[in-house]
């Protein structure tokens, strides 16, 4: 009697090990299945193109492709995109922006806004006289003589015949 307590003892401390680890295999699943990427919408304001969009969501402007790659669909193209324009963005779980998209266009929009003031250029030297290192040739009077002589013509050199000897 005592020896079937101790052998029912063991079973039952065996069965609770493979149903722990069956328990714990199946928590690391799902741990594992957690999407990698998260899926936000943005709507296009004035002002805003692919490459601001992508510094705000990426931290770097050049992956704009990334971008017109996910929605190609709705942007043919890249160059132009509409005011209240959907557009589709992955990012990480947990994203959290690295500045403020609608400040920094109100700051963008505030400096083109005021007055411009057209500043004349800073004269760095007046006028300088330009004299030239070479002297030019005084003008020859028509029908005048020159005073260099025309090239002489040389005559060709004959290669009809060779000459014998």
């Amino acid at each position: 009697m005592r020896l079937r307590g101790i052998i029912l003892a063991v079973m039952g401390i065996i069965l609770g090990l493979v149903v722990g680890m069956s328990w714990a295999q199946e928590a690391e699943q799902a741990q594992v299945q957690l999407p990698t990427k998260v899926v936000r919408l943005h709507q296009v304001k004035a002002g805003e193109n692919l490459h601001l969009i992508s510094a705000y969501y990426y931290g770097d402007a050049r992956q704009w492709k990334k971008i017109w790659n996910f929605n190609k669909k709705e942007i043919r193209n890249p160059n132009i995109i509409r005011v209240g324009q959907i557009i589709k963005v992955e990012v990480e779980p947990g994203w959290k922006p690295k500045f403020d998209l609608d400040q920094y266009l109100g700051q963008s929009q505030q400096k083109g806004a005021g007055t411009t003031e057209v500043k004349k250029p800073t004269v760095i030297r007046e006028k300088e006289e330009v004299r030239p290192s070479i002297t030019p040739r005084p003008k020859e009077e028509a029908g005048a003589p020159t005073t260099e002589s025309p090239p002489e013509e040389t005559p060709p050199e004959e290669t009809s015949a060779p000459k014998e000897i």
